[in-house]
């Protein structure tokens, strides 16, 4: 049986996870219990059922509840990105504004929730022998004598001495046989519906949305790209432009403090002069051009005119 959780600011009936199907009469047996409580005596009733008039023989008409007010029943969010289906069974539910009298939705919306309500123009209901809607009553005689005809046993009564009969006919109740039959309708209503209808609609969608024109290309190149693809010990020949690039970042490393390689080439291959009247003397080292200065230090000389200390600026 699900979880409910009633929120009256926001007049939603909210049923908790993990559960994705509920029937009318436990939202109606949940909605009248939740009422009665004395902290909830101050709420107006937002609930009104009808039906289950005896049509005789165990027979009754469906039930449909209304919800008024605009109380809303909501099954809780699914976090995707596929799409959860929740089903309310067991009779009809509506909606209806207490203000304008229109009939509305009865689900409020939730994240990747859809919720079918199995509804119906004329429903009915079956009771067996001693059944009050809660599918626990026993099989009757009748049905038992079937059950020994079935299995071949003789005699006008069920034998006690079979356990695994006596427990078969206390666990199987005509009720439960019953939501076995509802229970193999809804889910071949289930495969007609998703096979047949939005399963492929929906598969559709999520293909188009991630197989994209880009990576449709990046497929249809994979033969290409696999077979083109080298493997350690191929041979590498690196382009003019890649060899110019490895050599250009090698020449302007950064040695540290700003003081890259190609400065320190430079001064062996491009020109260079000492300038000045007196120690320190300026030491200017100059661009492949020969006339831009790349970098320069103070030059320190001896008496005999030898050079004692370079320390760069």
């Amino acid at each position: 049986m699900a979880t409910f959780d009633f929120r009256r600011l926001d007049k939603i009936v909210y049923v908790e996870l993990p559960y994705t199907s509920i029937t009318i009469q436990e939202l109606y047996d949940e909605c009248v219990e939740w009422l009665a409580l004395p902290q909830n005596l101050d709420i107006e009733n937002f609930i009104k059922g009808e039906g289950k008039a005896s049509l005789g023989e165990g027979e009754y008409t469906g039930v449909t509840l209304s919800l008024i007010d605009d109380w809303r029943v909501q099954f809780a969010d699914r976090g995707g990105p596929n799409w959860v289906n929740c089903y309310v069974a067991g009779g009809n539910l509506v909606a209806v504004n207490s203000g304008e009298g229109f009939l509305n939705d009865p689900i409020a919306p939730a994240a990747y929730v859809n919720v079918q309500i199995r509804q119906s123009q004329s429903p009915t209901l079956i009771e067996t022998e001693g059944g009050g809607g809660g599918g626990e009553a026993d099989w009757t005689v009748n049905e038992q004598k079937q059950i020994r005809q079935a299995l071949g046993v003789d005699g006008d009564k069920v034998p006690t001495s079979s356990g695994n009969l006596d427990t078969l006919l206390t666990r199987i109740t005509s009720g439960r046989a019953q939501n076995l039959d509802e229970i193999t309708i809804d889910r071949m209503e289930q495969l007609d519906s998703g096979i047949a209808g939005s399963l492929p609609n929906e598969l559709d969608i999520i293909l188009n949305s991630r197989l994209t024109a880009v990576r449709a290309s990046n497929l249809d190149n994979l033969d290409t790209t696999v077979s083109s693809r080298a493997v350690p010990g191929d041979a590498m020949t690196l382009t003019a432009g890649e060899r110019n690039a490895i050599a250009g970042a090698i020449l302007s490393y950064d040695m540290g403090s700003g003081r890259t390689v190609i400065q320190a080439l430079a001064s062996a291959r491009n020109r260079w002069r000492i300038i000045g009247t007196g120690n320190p003397y300026t030491y200017e080292v100059y661009d492949t051009d020969d006339n831009t200065v790349l970098w320069s230090a103070q030059v320190t000389l001896t008496a005999g005119g030898e050079v004692s200390e370079i320390n760069p600026n």
